[in-house]
C-alpha cells in the first residue's frame, strides 16, 4: 500500500524495470515517446518492455535467492 506512494524514480520502483532502463525516469520515458511521435521512429537507446512473465521469473529468482541467503 505505502509503495504505491513512492515516486517513480525510487529504488523499489524500479525493482520491475529492465537492467537496461537504468537510469530512466518518468521524464526520459515521456521524451522517447516524444521522439517517436515525432520521427515515427522508437528512441535507439529506449529500453525494451518486460513482459509479465519474465518480471515474475525475475521475481521468483531474486526472492528464491533471498530465501537461499536467510536459509543456509
Amino acid at each position: 500500500m505505502l509503495l504505491r506512494h513512492l515516486p517513480p524514480e525510487a529504488a523499489l520502483m524500479r525493482q520491475g524495470l529492465p537492467s537496461s532502463a537504468t537510469g530512466w525516469g518518468v521524464a526520459e520515458f515521456l521524451l522517447a515517446d516524444l521522439f517517436h511521435a515525432f520521427t515515427g521512429k522508437a528512441h535507439p537507446r529506449r529500453p525494451e518492455a518486460q513482459t509479465r512473465s519474465e518480471r515474475y521469473r525475475a521475481l521468483r529468482s531474486r526472492l528464491e535467492a533471498q530465501r537461499a541467503r536467510l536459509n543456509p
